[in-house]
């Protein structure tokens, strides 16, 4: 009979699997929370082949989900290339739009400020209309008030020249020098006065003396 770490040593208990126990107490206690993880206890019935086989098919779907990785990166710098594209293209049609408004708007800018120096302009050529204007006015005033005062001085002068007329036509003699002193006879006075109205006898005085003295004065001249 040995003792129990002899019988442990032997080879019989070598060649029998030890239990759990046993394996537990002889494996290292920072290792028993791995062990007892449930993947990790693999069945000992499990063939080499079917665990190559196993590991051919994991690296074939590590392979395709690798392939489809690099599809999806592919895809995704396509997408931003696409994008990129398309930015720069709107970009490039915005800028364009711009610069068209831009040069629009400056034309129109350009026609306002020649609008704006044509009204000035004309603003300008009307404020000289109407000075000038003004001193024509004044100028026609000036004028008017002159030509007002001529025709009161000729209306003066022709009821001047009406009263005269009449004074004449109703006194023909009163011409006559000294004969409304009494310094001629009456016969003498007659005498000059016919002379004279034949001298000085006109188609116009004619015309201006009334009938009754051109009968009078006619008959003066048959006598």
């Amino acid at each position: 009979r040995g003792s129990p770490m002899s019988k442990k040593f032997s080879p019989q208990a070598a060649s029998s699997p030890p239990s759990q126990a046993s394996f537990r107490l002889s494996e290292p206690p920072s290792f028993r929370w791995f062990r007892d993880l449930p993947g990790m206890q693999r069945p000992a019935s499990v063939p080499p082949e079917a665990d190559a086989e196993e590991r051919r098919r994991l690296q074939a779907k590590v392979n395709s989900l690798e392939e489809q990785i690099a599809n999806l990166q592919r895809q995704h710098l396509a997408a931003i290339e696409a994008l990129e594209v398309d930015y720069e293209r709107r970009l490039e049609d915005r800028t364009r739009h711009a610069a068209l408004q831009l040069q629009r708007l400056q034309s129109e800018q350009r026609e306002f400020t020649q609008a704006y120096q044509e009204l000035d302009l004309y603003a300008a050529r009307l404020e000289a209309d109407r000075v000038g204007a003004r001193h024509a006015q004044a100028q026609l005033i000036g004028e008017r008030d002159r030509a007002r005062r001529d025709v009161d001085e000729l209306r003066q002068l022709v009821e001047q020249y009406e009263i005269e007329r009449v004074a004449r036509a109703r006194n023909p003699f009163s011409e006559v020098p000294g004969a409304q002193d009494g310094e001629y006879p009456e016969s003498a006075i007659h005498r000059v006065s016919s002379v004279r109205q034949v001298l000085r006898a006109t188609p116009s005085m004619s015309e201006e003396l009334e009938p009754g003295v051109q009968t009078s004065v006619a008959t003066r001249r048959v006598g």
